[in-house]
């Protein structure tokens, strides 16, 4: 008797839960940012936790975030008005296995959550330079490297006035983006990755000193979704 008793709590607070989870799927949610246009989306969807098999549609919802005006003001070339490539920022599982919170793409997400909407805004020369480099090393999957460029073009107390000018203001960034991107290559060359001779090609780009002598432009066609009104926090 007691074996049949001890059968039964298995079966139910053990095997029972594990089916209904196989079957009918954990709720995974997250959030995706697109280098094409820097819009953001939050996902949704089932997945199971034993097979990892999708159990429901994927949901994508589109949300109003801070820094509208890098694509709106035409800082950025928008790729494509239909956003194709998303990359993760944070995404988890509810129950069972936990999948990793955050991904590479928050180290540019949280420069743009933060201040980089009211610095647009501030300094719109300086923004017309930063954005379209910071742009090119995103769609390139280059998020790691952009944190430490981010903090000398977008300084924490930036409110109390940037009184640098453009050619210092571009002197200080090229310099960053030299060095990030000749890391780059250092990294991609120890892993055999064949971007690397691209990437020590930039670096010696911005050395030379050729850096925001492009104006992008936001074509006709490129019309960034419409915000849905939800906060992207």
């Amino acid at each position: 008797m007691k074996n049949l008793w001890a059968y039964l709590l298995v079966l139910c607070f053990i095997v029972l839960p594990l089916l209904m989870a196989e079957f009918y799927g954990c709720s995974v949610s997250g959030r995706e940012f697109s280098p094409d246009d820097f819009s953001v989306r939050r996902f949704s969807y089932r997945r199971s936790p034993l097979s990892g098999a999708i159990r429901s549609k994927r949901n994508n919802e589109i949300l109003d975030y801070y820094c509208d005006s890098i694509a709106a003001d035409g800082h950025i070339k928008i790729v494509n008005s239909t956003p194709q490539k998303w990359d993760l920022c944070a995404e988890d599982m509810q129950f069972g296995n936990k999948l990793s919170a955050e991904f590479d793409a928050r180290f540019l997400t949280h420069f743009l959550n933060h201040n980089a909407n009211q610095w647009n805004t501030a300094y719109p020369e300086l923004a017309a330079l930063l954005w379209p480099e910071v742009a090119t090393m995103a769609r390139e999957g280059l998020y790691l490297y952009l944190p430490e460029i981010l903090l000398v073009a977008i300084p924490d107390e930036y409110n109390d006035g940037d009184d640098r000018s453009i050619e210092e203001f571009k002197s200080q960034i090229q310099t960053k983006f030299a060095d990030a991107y000749r890391l780059a290559a250092k990294v991609a060359k120890a892993n055999g990755d064949a971007k690397a001779s691209q990437w020590l090609k930039a670096a010696k780009k911005y050395d030379s000193g050729d850096f925001g002598n492009e104006t992008a432009e936001v074509t006709a066609e490129a019309v960034p979704p419409q915000a849905t009104g939800q906060s992207a926090d």
